[in-house]
């Protein structure tokens, strides 16, 4: 992490040079920093020793690292800040071909977490740490990679255009949606995770209940989530759309000769 923040600084300063300030406002650097500190204080706070203890706190370390790091981060980014590494991007990008698919990236995300959450394996992770460390790491993984398609710093060949970014959300949380509604309301005699039976309780919850809040925090976050980022998306097209008819509306005040010209703007 601290070679990804050393890299995000070297990026920023070097933007802030060579581009207009306005393109790369430090509001960036500020959601980026939030990101690291979010990242940290999933895996490496008490949080950390809480979610080995109770369900719930390991959900809440769940949505840390699939959603809201990834999110801060990418949104730390844009084209001009990544202008130094958008061919290294885009030639990863290449390299993962059709994994790189809006309509694979729904079933990476959605399908890591249905497969870390089947018992057996959700078991598992928590009683080996090497498991453990895999689970989260693919969390992070999926997360970066659907969200940098939400908000996709830089264009590729496979981004989502206009409204499509709707569908994609949306089938993706109401996936995890359905996931999160089975841990909430699945009733006492269909508990799953045994590792929790035996650790001391805390809050006063039972494992079943504490299965169920940790479901309900899951539901509550995919909900508040998509609302804010479908409302971030549409108020995006809008200002985009607005952007593009004033471009319009400027080239349409040009004589016609110099908007057919090849030196004329385009």
């Amino acid at each position: 992490m601290a070679l990804c923040a050393g890299l995000y600084g070297r990026l920023w300063w070097h933007a802030r040079a060579t581009a207009p300030s306005r393109r790369v406002s430090a509001w960036r650097a500020v959601a980026f920093s939030a990101g690291i500190l979010v990242l940290l204080g999933a895996i490496a706070s008490p949080l950390a020793a809480l979610g080995e203890r109770m369900f719930l706190w390991h959900m809440v370390q769940h949505i840390l690292l699939v959603d809201f790091a990834p999110i801060l981060l990418i949104v730390g980014c844009n084209e001009a800040l990544l202008k130094p590494v958008t061919l290294r991007l885009r030639s990863f990008q290449r390299i993962l071909g059709w994994l790189s698919r809006p309509a694979i990236v729904v079933v990476l995300y959605a399908g890591t977490l249905w497969i870390w959450h089947v018992p057996a394996l959700y078991n598992l992770a928590l009683a080996e740490s090497g498991v453990h460390a895999a689970q989260h790491a693919s969390m992070l993984a999926v997360g970066l990679v659907f969200w940098w398609h939400v908000f996709e710093p830089i264009a590729s060949a496979h981004s989502i255009r206009g409204p499509g970014v709707f569908p994609f959300m949306g089938v993706t949380k109401f996936s995890t949606g359905v996931l999160a509604s089975l841990l909430t309301f699945l009733p006492e005699a269909g508990f799953v995770y045994d590792f929790y039976v035996d650790q001391p309780r805390t809050l006063g919850l039972s494992a079943t209940d504490d299965q169920r809040l940790g479901g309900a925090v899951m539901v509550t976050e995919e909900l508040v989530l998509m609302t804010a980022a479908f409302g971030f998306m549409f108020i995006r097209m809008l200002s985009q759309a607005d952007e593009d008819d004033k471009d319009q509306e400027r080239l349409d005040r040009l004589p016609i000769s110099v908007r057919s010209s090849p030196g004329g703007p385009p």
